[in-house]
């Protein structure tokens, strides 16, 4: 109940702004810090500041399936349907990495960021953890 409240509020901010959204929005992500908001749209990204209201940048991606902020609210990582992650600098709109690794098809379910290390469980089990300062894995666990 909380998330859809929270939802609700962050949709009437964006209606009350500045910001124009033209398209379907599907989800909504909040930075740690508060500042900033990633907006899932049908073709792409738009990351928010949301103490300015204005748009920061753009992510044009449409085969997204879930993402997370990094810990201090610069990067976001995105979930692909073909089993990569991007990793994106939202204050630029710069994609600064790719991480492959996982099977094509194996499905990612599960993504945790933590320090300069990213977590990432498939739907069979298999654990990744990589290095964020390197953007390679360093471990797989079965």
């Amino acid at each position: 109940m909380r998330h859809y409240i929270i939802l609700l509020v962050i949709i009437v901010f964006i209606m009350s702004s500045n910001i124009v959204i033209s398209e379907e929005i599907f989800n909504i992500s909040i930075s740690p810090d508060g500042t900033k908001a990633v907006v899932y749209k049908q073709l792409g990204i738009d990351v928010i500041n949301l103490n300015t209201q204005e748009i920061i940048s753009f992510i044009p991606d449409e085969d997204y399936l879930n993402s997370i902020w990094s810990p201090n609210s610069d990067y976001v990582s995105i979930i692909m349907q073909d089993a990569s992650i991007q990793i994106w600098n939202v204050n630029g709109g710069i994609l600064v990495a790719t991480l492959m690794g996982h099977p094509q098809g194996s499905g990612i379910n599960a993504l945790e960021w933590h320090g300069n290390q990213l977590y990432t469980m498939t739907f069979e089990g298999s654990l990744l953890i990589w290095d964020m300062t390197t953007y390679e894995y360093t471990h797989t666990f079965k």
